[in-house]
């Protein structure tokens, strides 16, 4: 794996969380599957399909649906899980009626920095919408407490940095928007209270500083 002339990317930075099934949140999505034993998973942003190839391979019976705006991704997901992965070209930033109530888990990582706030609300509304009642959800983004939004914040070079990010992303992301912007964890709350979901847990994972990881569960019925 080749190091940008940014200096951002290495073999233990940004962009290896893309393409490595034994990743942080690949091995959180196995703990949640453990502890809340669903059978209908749905990956959201699922690119190369470090998530739902971890999950084919550690657990049987297992109905997984790979979603992700990058149809290459999809059919490499396609490819290495021999079919038993159902594959969907979805742009999750746009409102999706059919999901309704259709998946105990999903999962969304890193879909959250690539989207603008009205599809950030898109976003929110189509995941409370196919997750069952008690469906359980883990969200992963970028925090505005980490040391690369505070770097920048002192500098006062957001939109260059953020577009450096976005330039990076699109090595593993052919298709990922320019846009890239940090979570704040408040409005993040809000914005899934403002559908249904319930954080249950906050948490940094990997090696960059200020990444989190959100555990939500659907705990009120929305019409939308």
């Amino acid at each position: 794996m080749k190091k940008t002339k940014e200096g951002i990317l290495s073999k233990k930075g940004f962009g290896i969380q893309y393409v490595d099934t034994n990743s942080v949140v690949a091995d959180l999505a196995v703990e949640a599957t453990k502890k809340y034993k669903p059978k209908n998973i749905l990956d959201v942003g699922a690119g190369r399909g470090i998530v739902s190839l971890r999950l084919l391979k550690e657990f049987s019976g297992l109905k997984i649906l790979a979603t992700d705006i990058d149809e290459e991704g999809l059919k490499e997901i396609t490819a290495k899980s021999k079919g038993k992965i159902k594959t969907r070209v979805v742009d999750i930033g746009v409102l999706h009626p059919e999901f309704d109530n259709k998946f105990d888990f999903v999962v969304a990582k890193d879909v959250y920095p690539f989207l603008k706030q009205e599809q950030v609300r898109n976003m929110m509304v189509n995941l409370s919408r196919a997750l069952k009642q008690n469906g359980m959800l883990i969200l992963t983004a970028p925090s505005t407490f980490s040391k690369l939004f505070q770097d920048a914040s002192k500098t006062n070079k957001h939109q260059l940095f953020y577009q450096k990010l976005g330039n990076v992303a699109k090595e593993f992301i052919p298709t990922t928007r320019s846009h890239f912007s940090f979570a704040d964890i408040g409005l993040l709350d809000k914005q899934l209270k403002s559908v249904g979901l319930t954080m249950r847990k906050a948490s940094h994972y990997g090696k960059a500083e200020g990444w989190i990881t959100i555990l939500a569960q659907k705990t009120m019925p929305k019409r939308f």
